[in-house]
């Protein structure tokens, strides 16, 4: 039974949810249902690949593009579920320069990494992309 349009889910946890309908001056409960994904890959499935490809780039020179007017570029030497650790690092805010973030990518590229941290953290929910040094291309 599909829910109406004046129900909710109301969603205890990943895994379940609970669909009330909330007319009238009752609230009655229709049932429990188990939430699936789409392609009913389970989500610590898709967590598990996540991390196997970023733990590809373990060791390697990476851009780090983030939500504000930062780019982070250097070395990823750990990933974790909050954060990602860069060593050799350059932290530039891109505030302080006329340059756009794609121009200090490829110059940094061809001139190597400045680099003016010797460790970083980076908070992931504000991670917008990363990807190797070596496959941006010039």
């Amino acid at each position: 039974m599909w829910p109406l349009l004046n129900d909710i889910a109301i969603v205890s946890d990943s895994s379940r949810a609970e669909w009330w309908n909330l007319t009238g001056n009752s609230v009655s409960q229709y049932s429990t249902i188990r939430l699936v994904n789409i392609d009913d890959t389970p989500p610590h499935t898709l967590k598990l690949e996540k991390r196997r490809k970023m733990e590809q780039l373990l060791n390697q020179n990476v851009v780090v593009d983030v939500e504000s007017m930062f780019v982070y570029l250097g070395q990823l030497t750990e990933v974790s579920d909050k954060t990602l650790t860069l060593v050799k690092a350059d932290v530039h805010d891109l505030r302080d320069s006329n340059t756009t973030r794609e121009r200090y990518i490829l110059d940094s590229k061809m001139d190597g990494i400045r680099a003016n941290r010797e460790r970083v953290l980076i908070q992931r929910c504000g991670v917008v992309s990363i990807s190797a040094l070596d496959d941006v291309m010039v």
